[in-house]
């Protein structure tokens, strides 16, 4: 009898402890899921009750191709009085061009849509909210790019606004101070000393040139000069250096494997350059300056026993038809230099000079590369690229491993907020917003 009360004993000893780590191992699982499921945050305070149903940030070490990350998010106005909110992206960290941003609200209705750049981002911009009232929005962030994209994060912010804020983007500024002209083809490049804000297309949609005698595009970043070279059809700002910052072959010697190859910036000495001088001189404002695309000529319209001749040749020499639409190869760098049908919409002339050409400067002892490649020619084992010279002609045979001058191009964030006026005297600077 006692023997069995033992064994009755370890038994219920047995099943207490069986039960006590079933509900402990319960526990801890249900709680480890309620923190990973659970990441609102609610902030409020005498105005505001803001709730991030998903938190106040974006994170993810992968994106693939098409998909979505979403964040849910209601502000109410819990003060006595009507006011203003803004909500914007920040700290954005990101390695793909192709991220797009919406904002969407309640009905569905997009109120904000754009790729997303590398600046802090306002993607709602001085809202009204009446008393008591409640706004809902998602934030949708979509890989629009060809492949998937490793790691994207921004932190989300709402805040309070005294009053509407009109914060003018840079692109909306140079458009509001310069008539834009609208004809860009025949006459336009026949007079290549028409000057002005012209209209044109390119890859990404309507894009505007300065051309000419222009006075009003000085842009001081880091106490360097560079000029407004045009708005492209993204929203960003494309400069160029006032002045050659570098003089440089544009290849140190041919590669008589592909020739093809001597006139892509990619594989250019200049290039190497150019990077060098960014980082040495632009890297604290990388944040404003985005990834720009760069056409090269990599396809011919006539090759014989001679040499080749690049499509470009074609364009600009014979049938007078320069394109920002890009039929060559299209590379992506923080920093490059200006196409030969840039050269052209901007004022340069295949047959006369131009000596108030806004991208010459009676500094510059030498001409200056485009990026562009012109002709190979096989007897004497040369490529040519376009340059311009120091009385603003356009020529075709520059010798790729000729030292010329190097103006560098970059391209600032469409977000961009800037001071000042233009002119040589009070140029355009970064602006705090």
């Amino acid at each position: 009898m006692k023997k069995m009360s033992v064994k009755i004993g370890i038994i219920v000893i047995a099943l207490v402890i069986m039960l006590s780590g079933f509900y402990l191992s319960h526990a801890y699982v249900y709680n480890s899921q309620e923190e990973t499921n659970d990441s609102s945050l609610i902030l409020a305070d005498e105005t505001f009750s803001i709730n991030y149903k998903d938190g106040n940030y974006f994170e993810t070490n992968y994106l693939g191709n098409k998909e979505s990350l979403i964040r849910h998010l209601t502000i109410t106005n819990v003060s006595t009085s009507s006011t203003y909110v803004s909500i914007s992206l920040m700290d954005i960290n990101k390695h793909n061009d192709k991220i797009e941003v919406k904002l969407v609200d309640k009905d569905g209705t997009i109120v904000y849509q754009d790729y997303l750049g590398n600046m802090d981002t306002e993607i709602l911009k001085t809202k009204e909210i009446g008393i008591k009232e409640t706004l809902t929005y998602d934030i949708v962030i979509t890989n629009l790019g060809d492949d998937d994209t490793y790691g994207i994060s921004a932190n989300i912010i709402a805040y309070k606004e005294i009053r509407k804020k009109e914060q003018k983007t840079f692109k909306d500024i140079i458009l509001e101070t310069n008539e834009v002209k609208k004809d860009v083809e025949g006459d336009y490049l026949n007079n290549f000393t028409d000057s002005g804000l012209f209209m044109s297309e390119d890859d990404e949609g309507l894009a505007y040139v300065f051309r000419g005698d222009i006075t009003n595009n000085y842009v001081s970043l880091n106490d360097m000069l560079f000029r407004i070279l045009r708005i492209n059809g993204d929203g960003t700002v494309r400069l160029i250096s006032n002045n050659n910052v570098l003089t440089s072959a544009f290849r140190s010697k041919i590669d008589n494997e592909d020739y093809g190859n001597n006139a892509l910036l990619s594989k250019s000495n200049a290039l190497e350059k150019l990077n060098s001088w960014y980082s040495s001189n632009l890297s604290t404002i990388d944040n404003y300056i985005v990834n720009s695309k760069f056409c090269n000529e990599n396809a011919y319209y006539l090759e014989n026993i001679d040499g080749k001749f690049f499509n470009s040749y074609q364009r600009i020499i014979n049938d007078n038809t320069p394109s920002l639409k890009c039929s060559g190869l299209v590379e992506e760098s923080k920093v490059g230099l200006l196409s030969v049908d840039e050269a052209r919409y901007s004022g340069t002339s295949i047959n006369s000079t131009f000596e108030d050409y806004f991208l010459l400067n009676k500094e510059d002892s030498v001409g200056f590369y485009t990026l562009s490649g012109s002709q190979i020619v096989y007897n004497y084992n040369v490529v040519d690229n376009f340059s311009i010279t120091t009385d603003g002609k356009l020529v075709a045979d520059s010798k790729v491993t000729s030292n010329l001058g190097l103006k560098p191009v970059i391209s600032l964030d469409k977000n961009v907020i800037v001071d000042g006026n233009g002119t040589l005297e009070n140029p355009y600077k970064l602006a705090s917003k």
